[in-house]
């Protein structure tokens, strides 16, 4: 475990899946704790691929590869690069057993730095092929909903930096895939009351939003956590229905299949095409408020 902090918040993290384990600002834990009777995880790292594949398969050309959801980073022991007083920096790189399921020869680059009362979470990716390397990534943090024992799920919202049509798409249950219909999400001006039935279809997936940040906070207090948004085109936001303890708020640059997806893993929604020997980098910052 590796810990950072500057005279505001305490950050920890482990090589194991470079996973955020705590996030703490003034002696309060902003970061769900993984219990594993409700939720085992802190905070995975969806690559190379972001939500479900259809049947787990992906093709490109005329060969067909297996990936689990989320791809296999979150399960990956990954190597600590480089270690300051405020940063930490995470690698994992492929492997002749990575190939047979990812048949692209990458570094994939994890760095936490504390700016202030945030942290910004960088995905920096390097292609080292001689090929075109395709792929999505995506965080998945969990904050603690409530933050304090005398509150409730309830008293709490999502909140959006602009008023939107908060159109989310909808998941196949069965299989992780995402349905071609949408819906309406109801919200009052920029905010959506939390409820764990909103979650009764898995996540609310929101694309191409205009709002360059979104917040889930008490109503009351306004304390809570805000992340940045606007380098990412989707959003997806998750809690296991019927727990009333923690939100996911997760940037994703890349998408599930849809139910009817038929294409090569090129043609996926949100998948980064990059060049050969050519880097990637995009990051979101978390705000403890």
């Amino acid at each position: 475990m590796q810990q950072i902090q500057n005279g505001t918040i305490q950050v920890k993290a482990k090589m194991a899946g470079a996973e955020l384990t705590s996030i703490v600002k003034d002696g309060v834990e902003y970061l769900w704790q993984a219990s594993e009777n409700v939720w085992g995880k802190h905070s995975p790292i969806l690559f190379p691929i972001v939500g479900a594949l259809m049947h787990n398969t992906y093709r490109i050309g005329e060969k067909a590869f297996q990936l689990p959801k989320h791809g296999f980073a979150r399960d990956m022991e990954f190597e600590l690069v480089a270690q300051s007083v405020d940063s930490l920096h995470y690698q994992l790189k492929y492997t002749a057993a990575l190939l047979l399921q990812y048949p692209f020869k990458f570094e994939l680059n994890v760095v936490y730095t504390i700016e202030n009362d945030g942290l910004k979470v960088t995905y920096w990716v390097n292609n080292v092929d001689d090929k075109a390397m395709l792929f999505s990534v995506g965080g998945h943090p969990a904050f603690n909903c409530p933050l304090f024992s005398d509150e409730k799920f309830e008293d709490y919202e999502l909140k959006f930096e602009l008023e939107e049509d908060l159109f989310i798409s909808l998941v196949n249950l069965a299989d992780g895939t995402i349905k071609d219909e949408q819906v309406l999400l109801p919200r009052v001006k920029n905010s959506v009351a939390l409820d764990t039935h909103l979650f009764d279809n898995d996540a609310l997936i929101f694309k191409n939003l205009k709002s360059t940040w979104v917040s889930v906070v008490h109503k009351g207090t306004g304390k809570g956590v805000k992340m940045s948004i606007d380098e990412f085109p989707s959003l997806g936001v998750w809690t296991k229905t019927g727990t009333k303890k923690f939100v996911c708020l997760e940037p994703w640059q890349g998408l599930a299949d849809t139910s009817n997806f038929t294409g090569q893993f090129a043609e996926k929604e949100g998948i980064v095409v990059l060049n050969p020997k050519a880097s990637w980098k995009k990051s979101y910052i978390i705000q403890l408020i």
